[in-house]
């Protein structure tokens, strides 16, 4: 299906994706294009007139950025005002804006703005892709997602959600024991990601072109810039569907398992060889 073409200021964007003024809308976004795009044509860029801009629109929603932190690891602490995400330069700006509140998932937490904010900031799940998660508010609620200028490969983190809903089998379920400071001190929470099996690797290729020739997502592009809209929902149910008939989002190799297991031996023989040469 060809990719609808919008016209104008990257300001213009979010008037032209046919977006309810209730939508919940979760964007991830590389707006590095964008600024150049902006810049050549006379125009100043802005992260915050990036947001406002889809604030304007969603003046009864509520708009969801990423601010994932997958650089943490078991034992270390998550600080909401001060942990940076992993998310890109869209996300560290967000994280100035006082309208945005950052959620304490310590491995994928989010900065939300608008009418549901609160409730979304309460959600409490041991499992960071669990039914209380962000994630399964978004399913829930049948919330919008709008990829613009990213791998949809890297950028589609809903699909561990769904993966982690109907227990997948090249999955399995992983905890850790983190540190989240709060206002109060720091406490500590038991968390559980549903982690790939050594060997797999995600492969959302063919789901993505099967998502694109079937009309499920609809796809935008503004000069070079290409822009993905989802409907969580349905594409949760379409999903369904595509698993249920053998369809893939992962791949298996061994040169990936090998990879993995001597990664994970390299730093427990470097221990060992140091302790025998401290004796």
């Amino acid at each position: 299906m060809d990719a609808q073409r919008l016209t104008g200021s990257y300001s213009s964007i979010a008037g032209q994706l046919g977006l309810a003024s209730n939508d919940c809308l979760f964007l991830a976004s590389d707006v590095t294009r964008l600024a150049l795009r902006a810049k050549r044509d006379g125009e100043r860029f802005t992260v915050d007139g990036w947001i406002d801009s889809f604030l304007t629109v969603l003046h009864r929603g509520t708009l969801i950025v990423p601010a994932f932190t997958d650089d943490l690891v078991n034992g270390d602490t998550f600080d909401p005002g001060t942990s940076r995400p992993t998310t890109g330069a869209v996300s560290n700006k967000v994280m100035r804006r006082g309208d945005a509140v950052r959620t304490m998932d310590p491995l994928h937490s989010v900065f939300v703005m608008g009418a549901r904010q609160q409730e979304i900031v309460e959600l409490t799940d041991e499992a960071t892709f669990g039914a209380n998660s962000v994630f399964g508010f978004m399913h829930r609620n049948k919330a919008k997602m709008l990829i613009v200028d990213v791998d949809f490969q890297h950028s589609f983190t809903f699909i561990h959600y769904l993966e982690q809903l109907w227990g997948m089998k090249y999955r399995r379920p992983v905890h850790l024991d983190m540190m989240i400071r709060r206002e109060t001190g720091v406490e500590r929470r038991r968390c559980m990601y549903f982690a790939k099996k050594p060997g797999v690797s995600n492969d959302l290729h063919a789901y993505q072109r099967e998502l694109q020739d079937r009309g499920i997502v609809r796809t935008f592009v503004l000069d070079d810039v290409p822009m993905i809209l989802l409907d969580l929902d349905e594409v949760a149910s379409y999903t369904r569907t595509y698993f249920d008939r053998g369809g893939r989002v992962h791949s298996f190799s061994w040169l990936v398992l090998v990879k993995t297991m001597v990664k994970r031996t390299l730093p427990f023989l470097a221990t060992r060889f140091k302790s025998r040469a401290d004796r």
